[in-house]
């Protein structure tokens, strides 16, 4: 658990005005710089005087203060009256529970919705009850002269003890006290600390009494203790109550109840909440953070079909695992603040399953398609047309709504992005047509948007804007590595992308992004200059030093050039000569060709007189540019991570072996090519393409041409298929035992050569040629017995068989008779079908009248891109 050792200011200013009401006027000393200030200060005057203390001197007088919170725990006081509080800190340092006593009651707050709840919650209880809770977080005494202002209202004789969940950081944020008695929990207060948590408080009186009116019958809310200025409770989390993440029939009844009670039918166009939702959307200010999604909320909004009717009816606007819990078959429902009287149909199951999967189930569910199966469980009627526009409607408004409460903000908190983002996505995804296309520029333009509000740098980058990208090129970035959670999160949720493939190193991370039109994208996120346990260039002066170039932020030239003359030498290769034209002319123009010259020179004890000799690759280069001086122990733990990487490339990394089979004038060649390309340009791929087997020994024809195997390919390749006149079986014996044991051993060569080194093997034809078609390698054999001898075969994970009708294959080729054409596709067709029920390899057959969806075809079930 990793607890900030710096008090948020923001916390500070809740315990004042809890403390000492909302004209606090709040004083700190702070010698030992304790106090973190996200926020800025407040500025009462003549308000009701609290203190901070932090420091360890005692030269302060403490009696100018009605209330002194001390950190230091070192002050004492005649006039003052003392109380100890600890604390529980969140993991990301914010203030979450002051608790008066040892007591673990305030636990009744944890909501234990899940497994990682319900263990964090049973260590907290542990760290309280061994009294350990002042090793991981901070405590403090309180010295008042008055008394805690937000206990005015409650009569001392209502509770024993209590404890204050602090509420969660933002505009609405509002403290709740929780008041037990002999151990046991009697009520909570929802404390007003400034004029909107006053107003959420007003607004939650009301909505109480009118759910009141409603008597529900599936649903129990709290009972109100009517109090001046405060919301006091009482009915909450009674003894055996529980709290679950999943969404039960208890939950579904209270929903079914609220809309068979307030139903009304009205259209979009003319309802109230759409009146607000279009209003709200036109007043929202784009931040940094939302800029891209403010801009977008309006074309949506516009795009929606509002010429249809809906159901409306009241929901509980929150309506979540946490603000509901289950009693013997009952469901208790709390926090009803936000409760409205218009809500589209469903609202609070779209949003109990939302918050379900950012906050506890963590997870990127398709949350209309698990709606939209329970409908369809509990028997409802309702046509997926209205349902969709109520998805919609939900997810404009909690956007909208959480937007402007940020705006209100001086910061936006994790959980708030994550929530709006996810919403967003979520959005993007049921508003985006199934037939869209180009999605690749368009989320690159998304990419760089969220690239701007992390430290990052785009290295190599020759366009004029990232959204100019060629398809054929991929990005690299500089990038911090504790930002690449939110890169990842920002991929994996994104509407336009189909799936993502996630591959680590110690010293970068890539992303190989599918979009749903097959189009792909690969994303290196470098956040260590290491190559083979050398680490050559420093990732924080590369980000100290870029600079925004029409709106991308790059490194320095001098930077930029120096990681390829890097990458490209340390790979034995020239520097391309589109870098090489490039980076001079730039050098040139900023009259830094001379100065970079100098510097490359000094920097690896090099003496080149021109820049273009600096861009050829020689092995003295090479040796030069490795010798970059570092520790032993630094230089050890490098090639130890180098190891590692290997390790990792060599078992998770891998290539893979794709084969094409069919007869002859079934198109493979043209197919065999154009996926190969595609392989090669659009996913950055490298390819390997043999001919029918290894080729581990040589064609056994090679002997009648000198040895060449060369020439005799060719030759093989101008005879006309199943053409041998072989028909002795001994012959056919040793002919087949040849070629098998190239099957053998050459399996073995393939796959540690190429496939282990990440490369893809693409074989025309494979060994099924010798099951269905042995006499186009002149051998004649029975067929079970080449078929059983498979099983010592490594298997290929992608299979394809290309087939069509005799009448097209004869247009294309007159090769084979239409009767062999027809016996050839039954024998192939029975083969993949009886091989298709292995588990490790993909057997498909298709069709091939188009070269184009052919292709798209062979990629779908390579890179699993959704039809």
């Amino acid at each position: 658990m990793k607890i900030s050792k710096k008090t948020n200011y923001s916390d500070l200013k809740v315990i004042a005005l809890l403390f000492a009401g909302q004209n606090a006027c709040i004083s700190i000393v702070d010698a030992l710089e304790q106090v973190y200030y996200d926020e800025q200060p407040t500025t009462t005057q003549n308000g009701t005087s609290i203190l901070f203390y932090f420091s360890s001197n005692n030269s302060i007088n403490i009696d100018e203060y009605e209330y002194v919170v001390d950190f230091s725990k070192t002050l004492t006081a005649k006039n003052h009256q003392q109380q100890n509080f600890k604390t529980v800190v969140a993991p990301n340092g914010t203030l979450r529970y002051l608790i008066k006593d040892n007591s673990t009651n305030f636990l009744a707050f944890y909501h234990n919705t899940n497994r990682k709840s319900t263990l964090i919650k049973l260590g907290l209880k542990t760290i309280f009850k061994l009294h350990l809770s002042s090793l991981l977080f901070p405590s403090f005494q309180v010295l008042s002269k008055a008394p805690y202002v937000f206990l005015n209202d409650i009569d001392p004789e209502h509770y024993h003890s209590y404890a204050v969940f602090t509420g969660t950081p933002g505009f609405w944020r509002k403290p709740v006290v929780q008041f037990y008695k002999n151990n046991k929990v009697v009520s909570y207060a929802k404390v007003a600390i400034n004029k909107q948590t006053e107003t959420l408080i007003e607004t939650e009186k009301k909505h109480l009494v009118t759910v009141e009116k409603l008597n529900l019958k599936t649903c129990t809310s709290p009972n109100v203790i009517h109090t001046p200025n405060l919301l006091l409770l009482t009915n909450i989390f009674l003894k055996g109550q529980k709290n679950t993440a999943r969404f039960t029939n208890q939950h579904f009844n209270t929903v079914q109840e609220l809309q068979q009670k307030t139903t009304h039918q009205e259209g979009i166009k003319e309802s109230l909440f759409y009146k607000n939702l279009t209003a709200r959307i036109a007043q929202l200010h784009p931040q940094k953070d939302f800029k891209n999604i403010v801009e977008k909320l309006p074309k949506i909004l516009a795009n929606l079909n509002l010429n249809i009717v809906l159901d409306w009816h009241i929901a509980h606007g929150d309506f979540t695992g946490w603000n509901t819990s289950i009693l013997n078959n009952q469901l208790y429902c709390y926090d009803w603040e936000m409760k409205m009287e218009n809500a589209p149909l469903y609202y609070d199951i779209f949003h109990f399953y939302h918050q379900a999967a950012t906050f506890i189930n963590k997870n990127n569910s398709n949350v209309f398609l698990e709606v939209q199966q329970l409908l369809l469980q509990k028997g409802t009627t309702t046509n997926s047309l209205s349902l969709k526009i109520a998805y919609q409607l939900y997810l404009l408004d909690v956007i909208s709504k959480n937007i402007a409460l940020t705006n209100q903000q001086e910061s936006v908190s994790v959980d708030q992005e994550k929530m709006i983002t996810q919403w967003f996505q979520s959005l993007l995804k049921i508003s985006t047509p199934k037939n869209a296309t180009n999605m690749r520029t368009p989320f690159i333009i998304e990419l760089q948007v969220k690239l701007n509000t992390i430290n990052y740098a785009v290295l190599k980058h020759t366009n004029h804007s990232l959204a100019s990208l060629p398809n054929n090129s991929d990005i690299d970035l500089a990038i911090l590595k504790t930002d690449i959670p939110a890169i990842l999160t920002f991929v994996n949720t994104h509407p336009s992308v189909a799936y993502s493939v996630s591959k680590k190193k110690t010293f970068m991370h890539t992303l190989e992004i599918h979009f749903i039109d097959n189009s792909f994208l690969s994303v290196d996120m470098i956040f260590d200059f290491v190559r083979k346990g050398h680490r050559y260039l420093n990732l924080y002066s590369i980000l100290k030093n870029s600079t925004y170039n029409n709106g991308v932020k790059v490194p320095s030239i001098i930077d930029d050039l120096e990681y390829i003359q890097q990458f490209y030498t340390l790979n034995k290769a020239d520097v391309p000569y589109k870098y090489q034209l490039l980076y001079s002319n730039r050098l040139r123009e900023l009259h830094l060709d001379n100065y970079y010259l100098s510097y490359f020179n000094n920097k690896y004890n090099a003496n080149f007189t021109n820049l273009l000799d600096s861009f050829k690759y020689s092995n003295d280069k090479r040796k030069k540019l490795k010798k970059v001086k570092t520790s032993i122990g630094e230089s050890f733990v490098l090639k130890l991570k180098y190891i590692k990487d290997i390790y990792t490339d060599l078992t998770k990394n891998k290539g893979f072996i794709v084969t094409f089979s069919g007869v002859d004038g079934a198109g493979k060649t043209t197919i065999i090519n154009d996926v190969k390309e595609n392989l090669e340009t659009t996913y950055r791929k490298k390819v390997v393409l043999l001919r029918h087997r290894p080729g581990v020994l040589p064609i056994i024809s090679a002997l009648k041409h000198g040895g060449s195997a060369k020439k005799a390919e060719e030759a093989a390749g101008n005879r006309l298929p199943r053409q041998g006149k072989n028909k002795s079986t001994l012959s056919s014996v040793v002919r087949f035992s040849y070629y098998y044991v190239d099957y053998l051993l050459g399996q073995f060569y393939i796959y540690c050569k190429y496939v282990l080194r990440g490369k893809i093997v693409i074989y025309d034809r494979y060994y099924y040629d010798f099951i269905n078609d042995s006499k186009r390698s002149n051998i004649q054999l029975n067929r079970n017995i080449i078929k059983s001898l498979f099983y010592f075969i490594l298997k290929p994970k992608y299979n394809f068989y290309l087939f069509n009708t005799p009448e097209v294959i004869l247009k294309r080729k007159k090769e084979l008779s239409a009767k062999d054409i027809t016996t050839l596709n039954k024998n192939y067709q029975s083969l993949f079908n009886e091989f298709k029920t292995q588990k490790k390899a993909i057997y498909t057959q298709i069709k091939n009248d188009d070269r184009t969806q052919t292709v798209a075809t062979i990629f779908k079930n390579i890179y699993k891109i959704p039809a």
